[in-house]
């Protein structure tokens, strides 16, 4: 981009961070200045990147190549290196003369699923990958986090839109997918409707509390949220109420437990009647 429009856009870098500066996300200096080094690599080095991608990080470690070998050293040994099914990463270490270590599995836990399945997305588009197991080869995700990153992308439109402009976390994620599997499409759109219908200010947890059906109430604020302990998924309620109105509660958990085991007992019921009349 800085090169196409170098002496009719802008005539320096400068001036082109000057526009790029309203882009999203933003470009620093730095940024543009590593994907200037990275453009003036040979394209033999450049090319073994097609698959793999050139991420900001991958940039950085290019342009700090360059300085260390310099060009004609990184273009012979790219001669000599087969790019297939290598991350970045590993491409790297063997254009710095390095054995490439083995592929890490790991979560990119501060990407939203919505974002992930997105990126997943643009990568098949842009052919980086072909398949769910090949991205999650390339790329270091693991594939558990992208099949269910893709789902949540792909629940009905209702459900996603009252997550706009919300942070919704893999957690969140799970949840609604578990939701989903349990109550089934329409009630769970249905239920969504029903906030559509009547918009005001939720936060992520008191959205997906009213999709499990459990409506607000004034004063207690409640949060759901996912646990693992050895190999077991669980919700967990959570909720807070004010002093005064505690003794309007049942405070004992061996109260609570047979509500709670109720409600679960509805769901699983509901959901069986749904799949015999399916």
């Amino acid at each position: 981009m800085y090169f196409s429009g170098l002496g009719k856009k802008w005539r320096n870098q400068k001036e082109a961070l000057e526009i790029f500066r309203h882009l999203k996300p933003a470009v620093s200096r730095q940024d543009l200045s590593r994907a200037i080094g990275v453009q003036r690599l040979p394209q033999s080095v450049r090319s073994l990147f097609d698959h793999a991608g050139i991420w900001s990080e991958t940039a950085r470690e290019l342009v700090s190549l360059s300085r260390k070998h310099g060009a004609f050293v990184l273009a012979e040994r790219a001669r000599h290196i087969e790019p297939e099914g290598f991350t970045w990463h590993q491409i790297v270490a063997l254009l710095d003369g390095r054995e490439p270590a083995a592929t890490k599995r790991r979560v990119r836990s501060h990407m939203s699923p919505l974002l992930l399945a997105a990126t997943y997305r643009k990568g098949l588009v842009d052919g980086q990958w072909d398949s769910l197991t090949s991205a999650a080869e390339k790329s270091g995700w693991h594939k558990s986090a992208l099949v269910n990153a893709v789902a949540v992308s792909e629940l009905p439109s209702e459900i996603l839109r009252l997550f706009e402009g919300k942070t919704l976390s893999r957690s969140h994620g799970e949840s609604l997918l578990k939701v989903y599997n349990a109550i089934g499409e329409d009630e769970f759109v249905a239920r969504a409707k029903e906030m559509l219908d009547a918009p005001k200010r939720r936060t992520t947890d008191q959205i997906i509390a009213y999709l499990l059906s459990v409506r607000e109430a004034s004063g207690i604020d409640l949060r759901i949220r996912e646990r693992r302990e050895r190999g077991t998924t669980r919700f967990v309620f959570e909720f807070s109420v004010d002093a005064k109105q505690a003794d309007e509660l049942m405070l004992s958990s061996k109260e609570l437990a047979p509500i709670v085991h109720m409600a679960l007992a509805m769901i699983r019921t509901r959901k069986a009647k749904e799949t015999v009349a399916g």
